[in-house]
């Protein structure tokens, strides 16, 4: 049964449990991962709820330690957020928390990315207009960020998360045009083709084509030798390339 966010609300407030085994609650991942379906849901009062009672029994909880899945791809609270969707749940967890809107998880995604694949392009918005996350911010391993949040838009094929994110890209190709080529020859270097297997999933021509605009024809032949492998070509542009290397 899906109960509904003020349902849950009232099952915890009319809960009774006894003081110790709520602390001990408190010290569990059973908490940790509470609290990220939460945030995922977007239930923002139910969330302040959780973490206030939480706090209460233990002051030591660390809400910016919270995880889960942590030795997979250790989904934090603010990645679920963007994903659920609620704006005041993602300012709540920024502003009264403290917590970094920029945070990372193990396979180096941002709140940025989770929020584009989930098509909230109102968090996608405040992230890079109020919060001033920089859509070509390096992550830990590459320069990859601007186009790892598109795939990531991608994989969720919502077209305004799309369109926006490539408007805020083609903004930043204008002010730092260096950047955007050390992306594209980080995807080519990093053998990050994954925004071409989803175009080709989705049968996203407009992706194909903005990427073959992008793409040097070093870029492109390097990629063909990948590509090859792969059941569909990506674009006809790929299979010419191949013919003429042949």
């Amino acid at each position: 049964q899906t109960y509904t966010e003020n349902e849950i609300i009232g099952c915890w407030d009319k809960a009774i449990r006894p003081q110790d085994e709520l602390i001990t609650l408190a010290e569990t991942d059973i908490v940790d991962n509470l609290l990220i379906k939460t945030c995922e849901r977007g239930f923002f009062n139910l969330f302040k709820i959780l973490a206030q009672n939480i706090t209460a029994l233990n002051p030591r909880f660390s809400f910016e330690n919270t995880v889960m899945n942590p030795h997979k791809e250790g989904t934090r609270l603010f990645h679920a957020a963007a994903k659920g969707g609620s704006l005041p749940l993602c300012i709540y967890l920024e502003q009264t928390l403290q917590l970094n809107c920029n945070v990372l998880n193990k396979i180096n995604s941002s709140p940025l990315d989770y929020a584009a694949q989930a098509g909230q392009v109102k968090i996608c918005r405040w992230l890079l207009e109020e919060k001033k996350v920089d859509l070509g911010l390096a992550n830990v391993n590459d320069n990859w960020n601007a186009i790892h949040s598109i795939t990531w838009a991608v994989m969720g094929n919502h077209n305004e998360t799309i369109d926006f994110l490539i408007k805020k890209f083609e903004k930043m190709e204008e002010d730092h045009l260096s950047l955007s080529v050390a992306c594209f020859d980080m995807l080519v270097k990093f053998r990050r083709y994954e925004i071409l297997k989803q175009a080709l999933r989705y049968m996203r021509a407009d992706i194909l084509r903005w990427l073959e605009n992008r793409l040097t024809d070093e870029h492109k032949k390097n990629i063909i030798i990948v590509a090859s492998q792969w059941v569909h070509p990506p674009a006809n542009w790929l299979n010419n390339i191949e013919s003429e290397r042949l």
